[in-house]
Parts: C-alpha cells; sequence; structure tokens
C-alpha cells in the first residue's frame, strides 16, 4: 500500500453506448435476485488483489447482493478508480450516463462540481467505505420485492406479453396482457386477459378474459382508470384473422385493423361487449397503429380538465411510423383524435401532462442517426445498424382540439434496446407534492453480436430492466437504478404504477414470465452520497 492517501472515483452509471458496441457474450441471469455490479481500478496489481479481497469479505460477511466485474467493458453500475488510474475517468464518463463521483482523497480528487470527497488512509478503509456508500445507494428505503403474474404455458397460452395495469381506489391492482394461443407471435389469436390483487401485489387471482374475438388477435392493451366512476376502460386493437403488422391495410373495411374497446365498473369483476371506436380514433390512412401499449392518461390541470388522452402509434403515408393522439371529453362515450402528430420513426409511445396546456411523449424510437427532420430515402426502421439506440421525446401543446407538436428530440440520455417503455406522473400538478416523473425500459443498447437473426445488423439486448426519475418535467433523468436482476438479466415491455404508501410497481416482461415488482419511492431516489 503506498503512503499517500488513497483518491477512489466512484462512478454510478447506466450504459449510453453507441450502436457499434457490441455485447460479450455472458450467461443470462434468470433468478430474481438483484444483483448490482462494481469494478476496482489501479495500476499496482497487489493493491488490486488486496482490494477486491477486503470488498468481497465484507459484502460476504453483510450478505449484500454486490459482485466485482473484472472491467469496464463488461458494463457494471459502479466503477472505482484509483487516482494513479485516471486515464479511465473520461473513458468511463464518455460511456456511461447519470455519473455521481465520490472522490476519496484530498489534493488528487478531481475538481469537477457535484464531487463528494472522502478521505481514506488504507486500502481497507477504502473497501470499507466503498461497501457504506454502496449499501446505502441500493438498500435504502424498501428494496424491490417480485411476485409471478403470468407463465407461459399455464391455462393453455403458449405465452404471455404487453402487460398493463390500472391501480383503483380501494387498493386494487389489475394486471392485463394479450395471450399468445398456438404460437409466439404477434397475431396469434390473442385475447386480453387479466389477473389483480388486493395485497398490493404479493398475490394474484385465477386469470380472467377481458376479451375475445375468436380466430382475430387482440393486442396492445391500454387502460384508463376513471376515479369519478370507478370504472376501468381498456383500449386495444383487433387484427383479423391470419392477418399481421405487415400485410395490414387501411380504412374501416371487415379487414381493416380496429380499434376496440371495452369497459367494467364492479373493479374488473366483469367486462363490457367490446365497441368498435375505429371510425373516431383511427385515422383513414393508417394501416396498423398500436395503443400505447401501457397506459392513457386523464388530464388533471387546465382547460381540459378531466380529458382522457391515449397516444397511438401508426403505420402509414409517407412519414412512414409517427404518433398522434387520440381523446374523449365524456369519459370514454365519444372519442376523437387531437389534429397533428409527429415527425418520422417513432413507435410505441406513453404521455405525461408536464404543464396546465403542454404534455410530453416518450417514445421507442428507430430515427435515422444523424438525421434529426426527415427520414432519408429508404429509410428501414427495421435497419439496426442505421437506427438510433435512445428513446425519443416530444412535446405537444394542446389547444382545445389542436396540437402543436415540436420536434422529436432524440434522448442520447436514455439508452434504450427499441423496446416499449412506461411513464407516468408520480406526483405533481394535482396536488401540493414534489413533481416527480416516473420511466421504466431495458436501459441497454448493447448488441449482441451472437444472436444471428434476419435483420440488418443485430438489434440490440432487452435487458437491465431500469427505472429512472425526473423531478423537472423529463428534462433530465437525475436517478436511474436497475430493480430487477443483473445487468444481463432480460427484461422487456413494462408498465410502472403509483401503489399506496408511497410504493411504486412495476408490472413487466422477464424470461418466460410477466411479474411484478414493488418498492418504495426513497429507494429509488437514494443516491448514496451526501
Amino acid at each position: 500500500m503506498r503512503k499517500q492517501i488513497v483518491c477512489l472515483c466512484l462512478i454510478i452509471f447506466s450504459s449510453a453506448l453507441n450502436a457499434q458496441e457490441l455485447w460479450t457474450k455472458k450467461e443470462v441471469n434468470r433468478d430474481d435476485k438483484l444483483i448490482h455490479h462494481a469494478t476496482f481500478y489501479t495500476s499496482d496489481h497487489v493493491e488490486a488483489t488486496t482490494y477486491t479481497a477486503l470488498f468481497t469479505a465484507i459484502v460476504a460477511e453483510q450478505k449484500l447482493s454486490l459482485n466485482l466485474f473484472d472491467s469496464i467493458t463488461d458494463y457494471p453500475d459502479v466503477a472505482f478508480i484509483a487516482d494513479d488510474y485516471m486515464r479511465l475517468y473520461d473513458e468511463a464518463i464518455s460511456k456511461h450516463i447519470m455519473p455521481v463521483f465520490i472522490a476519496i482523497g484530498e489534493e488528487q480528487a478531481p475538481k469537477i462540481a457535484g464531487v463528494t470527497v472522502i478521505k481514506a488512509s488504507s486500502l481497507k478503509q477504502a473497501a470499507k467505505r466503498s461497501v457504506k456508500l454502496l449499501k446505502k445507494l441500493y438498500y435504502t428505503g424498501m428494496r424491490p420485492r417480485y411476485s409471478t403474474i403470468f407463465t407461459n404455458g399455464e391455462e393453455g397460452y403458449v405465452s404471455y406479453r404487453i402487460p398493463s395495469i390500472a391501480t383503483l381506489s380501494n387498493g386494487r391492482i389489475l394486471a392485463f396482457a394479450e395471450t399468445r394461443a398456438k404460437f409466439a407471435s404477434d397475431c396469434a389469436e390473442n385475447n386480453i386477459v387479466m389477473k389483480y390483487s388486493d395485497d398490493n401485489g404479493l398475490s394474484w387471482s385465477k386469470l380472467s378474459i377481458v376479451a375475445d374475438a375468436g380466430l382475430a388477435s387482440l393486442n396492445n392493451p391500454t387502460t384508463i382508470y376513471i376515479k369519478e366512476t370507478n370504472e376501468v376502460i381498456v383500449i386495444y386493437q383487433e387484427y383479423p384473422p391470419k392477418t399481421n403488422e405487415s400485410i395490414a391495410v387501411g380504412g374501416f373495411e371487415e379487414n381493416a385493423i380496429k380499434i376496440k374497446m371495452v369497459r367494467s365498473a364492479d373493479n374488473g369483476d366483469t367486462w363490457s361487449e367490446a365497441i368498435d371506436i375505429s371510425r373516431q380514433t383511427k385515422q383513414p390512412a393508417v394501416l396498423s397503429q398500436a395503443t400505447g401499449p401501457g397506459v392513457g392518461i386523464r388530464v388533471v390541470a387546465g382547460a381540459n380538465k378531466g380529458r382522457i388522452l391515449v397516444p397511438i402509434n401508426a403505420v402509414g403515408g409517407p412519414d412512414g411510423w409517427y404518433n398522434y393522439l387520440i381523446y374523449s371529453d365524456n369519459l370514454g362515450k365519444n372519442w376523437d383524435i387531437i389534429e397533428g402528430k409527429s415527425q418520422y420513426g417513432t413507435n410505441e409511445s406513453q404521455l405525461v401532462q408536464i404543464s396546465a396546456d403542454e404534455f410530453l411523449i416518450n417514445a421507442r424510437c428507430h430515427r435515422f442517426i444523424g438525421n434529426e427532420n426527415l427520414a432519408p430515402k429508404g429509410w428501414n426502421p427495421w435497419n439496426f445498424g442505421q437506427v438510433t439506440r435512445y428513446r425519443g421525446d416530444i412535446k405537444i401543446s394542446i389547444d382545445g382540439t389542436k396540437g402543436r407538436w415540436d420536434k422529436t428530440r432524440v434522448r442520447t440520455d436514455m439508452p434504450d434496446p427499441l423496446c416499449q417503455g412506461g411513464l407516468i406522473r408520480y406526483s405533481g400538478l394535482e396536488n401540493r407534492e414534489p413533481s416527480i416523473l416516473l420511466f421504466t425500459n431495458p436501459a441497454s443498447n448493447l448488441t449482441d453480436k451472437h444472436t444471428q437473426r434476419p435483420y440488418a445488423n443485430t438489434p440490440p439486448m432487452r435487458m437491465n430492466g431500469s427505472i429512472a426519475l425526473s423531478s423537472d418535467e423529463g428534462e433530465s433523468w437525475s436517478v436511474r437504478k436497475r430493480f430487477y436482476g443483473n445487468r444481463y438479466t432480460e427484461y422487456q415491455y413494462s408498465v410502472p404504477a403509483r401503489l399506496e404508501d408511497k410504493k411504486v410497481g412495476v408490472i413487466f416482461e422477464a424470461n418466460n414470465h410477466i411479474k411484478f415488482a414493488a418498492f418504495d419511492l426513497k429507494w429509488i431516489q437514494s443516491n448514496g452520497v451526501k
């Protein structure tokens, strides 16, 4: 051990890599256990070995789910970088977002705003303080607990996909999904099904069918809860038999995709007959479309307070994929379309209100890299080598039935493997609580070079299920934490929800299941640093 004070930098991050970086093949974790990883860098091999042994011993003694990775290229959550290895400092910053730096030392500490300096006179002390900081980061508040809602192969269904959720005034949680009856495909004679929980997600009821159209396929359940009448609305798409997104036709003919709606007035115990709302909500040029999937919202402030808004992504016309909004001013009895739409290249989306008349869509984004305005000639949203690996934001100002749509903002601080993501307002606007938005997605854009897929340049991997928090109406995401598995655990579609007693719930796809995680806001907000 050198005599001078040890200087360590703790860098907490989520991957924000460019489209060319490849994932090094690792064994996929299929365990619920939440595990976070760190790595340690110093030019002295003896010190590295000593620190690793000290760190590992403390973690084992305290029975913490914290492991060490070999290097930054394994994409750990945390990197401890000693003062003599500071050349890695800039590399870590360039590859990762939301850094929180903790420097241990004095003069050697990097002069960066927000750095917390802590003294450590030995590697033993540094290891103790490293574990203490990580424990504060990942063990403050109620850590995630899990339950399984749907499991592939059960109830006679090959698979369950595309979750949605509604939380009712009496505390009941309704969990929705598509079933794939004969094979694991988007259109496989799907039904919309549901289970409910009356104990905050610890256990779930028997499965019930919300909507069934025989040989047709029902897709993209999107829910809205109407508190005044205690009603739940589910909007979804109906694909005719032997039809799918790639061969869909426009208009309102019998063989066109339809938008339908069902509702329940008894806490999800029974459901109405399906109502076709296609002529009110579908643009004629649209070939196929999808509500959400996830949830719609109620407008809680401004001239249109009480309005229901539901985001839709559409395929059709010269702009390819884009988003638009539908609305109802009479609690879902009648529907119409907000004027305007997004630019090309955004897909599955969720929506929050951010001021009296302004709203924010966050969308799966297949926009061409380097072109912020128009789709280039020959643009192909499935060419994974040419599309962004980040989320897309669109702000919309609404005046009555007219919407002014801003340009799409590619969020390079929000890594994404071209997947649906969940977005909700947890608090603010309608009450005196601080403004908090929550966002969930597989926060990864690493490409698996080992997977053979019939696409141009294989897609990035859906893993690293994370939740992010914004306290400035989505302008920045100050906290992001993985809440399930390890960095390489499979994770796909998800929807967050506010639960009772300041708890947060997330329904999400994981491996062969649709699961539910519950934790508290304090666990999300803790950054481990004071």
